[in-house]
This record gives C-alpha cells, structure tokens and sequence, in this order.
C-alpha cells in the first residue's frame, strides 16, 4: 500500500495537476490518501510529486492511523470493530465509500515541523519517501 500526503496548496497548481489531485481526492494540504500499488499510479504520482509526498506504509503505522484518524461518512469516529473492518477494505475507495468510510484521512502538520515544501526528499519533505514515509506519518498522526 502507499500512502500519499498532500503538502502544498493550491494557488497556482496546474489544471492537470489538479484534476489528478482531485480524483485521488486530495483537496487540501495535510490530508492522506492509502492506495494500492499499481501500474496506472506510478503516472500520476510522476505528475503530482511536486505537491505531495508518498511511500510504502507499514501495516502498524495504518493501523495506528485508521484508530486515531479513521473516520465513518457522519465524522463519527471508529469503534473496535469498524477499524477491523477499514483495515480490510483499506486500498479500494470505491468499498471504502460504499461501507460509509471516509477514504480520506485528516492529519495534522508534523510535529518538529517539515524540512522544505519546496525541495524533494532528502534534503526536502516533497516526492518519493519510500520507506521513511512511516516516520513522517508517526509525526503526523
């Protein structure tokens, strides 16, 4: 699975930018979007590494992500037994929305702040993590 956070806004972004921004719905800076890895993806994650930043998540930060910032369509939080239940269905939105869960999940900024919104990983927080996207994500939860 990879987790996408979205970085910078939108004043300025290109319309094809944010087209590919809006159907990964990602609407606004510090909301995370999980997505299984496909073929399809690497395109669009080529276009969009200017604005967001992505990785391979591990399975204990997504859990530690669906019970604190996993919510239903209501924004009622999750219970026991609906966070099993995201967990399955976690990758797929289309069943995420069906089962009335937010495919969307509303981070807050890191804390010890980011490096640069304007460089790429290393020396900036933009672009391919790999598997350091787990750290940030532990900042973010």
């Amino acid at each position: 699975m990879i987790a996408i956070i979205r970085l910078r806004g939108c004043i300025g972004v290109n319309r094809r930018i944010a087209f590919a921004l809006d159907l990964l719905r990602l609407k606004r800076v510090n909301h995370c979007v999980i997505i299984k890895e496909s073929k399809e993806l690497s395109g669009t994650l080529k276009r969009i590494r200017d604005y967001t930043t992505f990785g391979e998540v591990s399975d204990d930060v997504l859990k530690k992500m669906v019970e604190k910032r996993g919510r239903k369509v209501g924004g009622n939080r999750l219970d026991s037994k609906d966070v099993t239940k995201m967990m399955k269905l976690l990758g797929d939105n289309k069943k995420l929305v069906e089962a009335n869960f937010k495919p969307v999940f509303r981070l807050k900024p890191p804390t010890k702040g980011m490096k640069s919104k304007k460089k790429h990983f290393p020396q900036g927080d933009l672009g391919d993590r790999g598997k350091s996207i787990n750290d940030l994500l532990e900042r973010m939860i």
